[in-house]
Parts: C-alpha cells; sequence; structure tokens
C-alpha cells in the first residue's frame, strides 16, 4: 500500500550536492554572459575604429560626406561661406565623387 505522505526524506548529501551544481550552473552562465558582453564591446570598438578610418583622408579631413549634409552645404559653399577647410574640402570631394550632387551644383 502505498505510503499516505508523498514528501520523502533526501539521502544525506543530496541537498548540498544540488546546491554545489547550481552554483556551477550559474558560475558559468555568469562567464558565458561575460563572455559574450566582451566580444560584443570589442567587435564595436573595432567598427569604431575601421569606420573613423576609413572617415578620415590623409589630410585629417573628412572623406565621406553623405548627399543629404552636403546638399545643406552646398549653398554656403557655392557663395563662399563656408569657412572651415575640413568641410570645403569634404564637400569637393563629394562633389567629385557623385554625379546627382554634382548637377545640381552646377544649376544654382
Amino acid at each position: 500500500m502505498p505510503s499516505q505522505d508523498p514528501w520523502t526524506r533526501c539521502p544525506p548529501g543530496e541537498l548540498s550536492d544540488l546546491q554545489d551544481a547550481l552554483k556551477e550552473q550559474s558560475l558559468r552562465v555568469r562567464r558565458r554572459r561575460r563572455f559574450l558582453i566582451a566580444g560584443g564591446a570589442m567587435s564595436l570598438a573595432a567598427i569604431g575604429v575601421g569606420t573613423s578610418l576609413m572617415m578620415l583622408s590623409k589630410d585629417g579631413s573628412i572623406a565621406i560626406l553623405s548627399c543629404e549634409e552636403t546638399m545643406d552645404m552646398l549653398p554656403a559653399y557655392a557663395d563662399g561661406s563656408l569657412v572651415a577647410v575640413a568641410d570645403r574640402k569634404a564637400v569637393e570631394k563629394h562633389l567629385k565623387h557623385c554625379p546627382g550632387c554634382r548637377r545640381k551644383y552646377e544649376n544654382t
């Protein structure tokens, strides 16, 4: 006949073994999380450095402007009031490589 008490006593040491296993599992999860965070941070740093290096030309001016940024600067560039050398060079470089913006500049 089955026992009326559904709970039975744990054998000696079983709870401490379970506690040790849970602590080890928690430690592995924390290590894995730290590793993933560190890997992500290093990846972002590498992307940032790579992007910065790509955007800087040899003379230190910005080498890449979007068409929108160029169109914002174009009126000041066209009338000679764009005083920042880096901005002027960036607009010139963009106009050299972008036929659409170059046509808009030539039509102003």
